[in-house]
């Protein structure tokens, strides 16, 4: 069983290590969201900017292969 607050906490920092920011939803927005089933999570790009609302496993997914295509640029 996964931890929660674990996961999203290492979901945070690994957006972070980025340069992005990953924010949840709260009140009506939150709501709203969980009614059309898009996702409560929302990661900003470098300039503040909303880029994705999702899950937190396609929120993981992305930074997971960004980081696989970062270290792909490099070498």
């Amino acid at each position: 069983m996964v931890d929660v607050v674990k996961y999203q906490a290492r979901l945070r920092y690994r957006a972070k290590r980025l340069g992005y920011c990953l924010m949840q939803t709260r009140g009506v927005e939150n709501w709203r969201r969980e009614a059309t089933g898009v996702g409560t999570f929302v990661l900003l790009g470098r300039d503040g900017v909303a880029l994705s609302a999702a899950t937190l496993e396609d929120i993981a997914a992305f930074l997971q292969e960004h980081d696989r295509a970062q270290r792909r640029y490099l070498q």
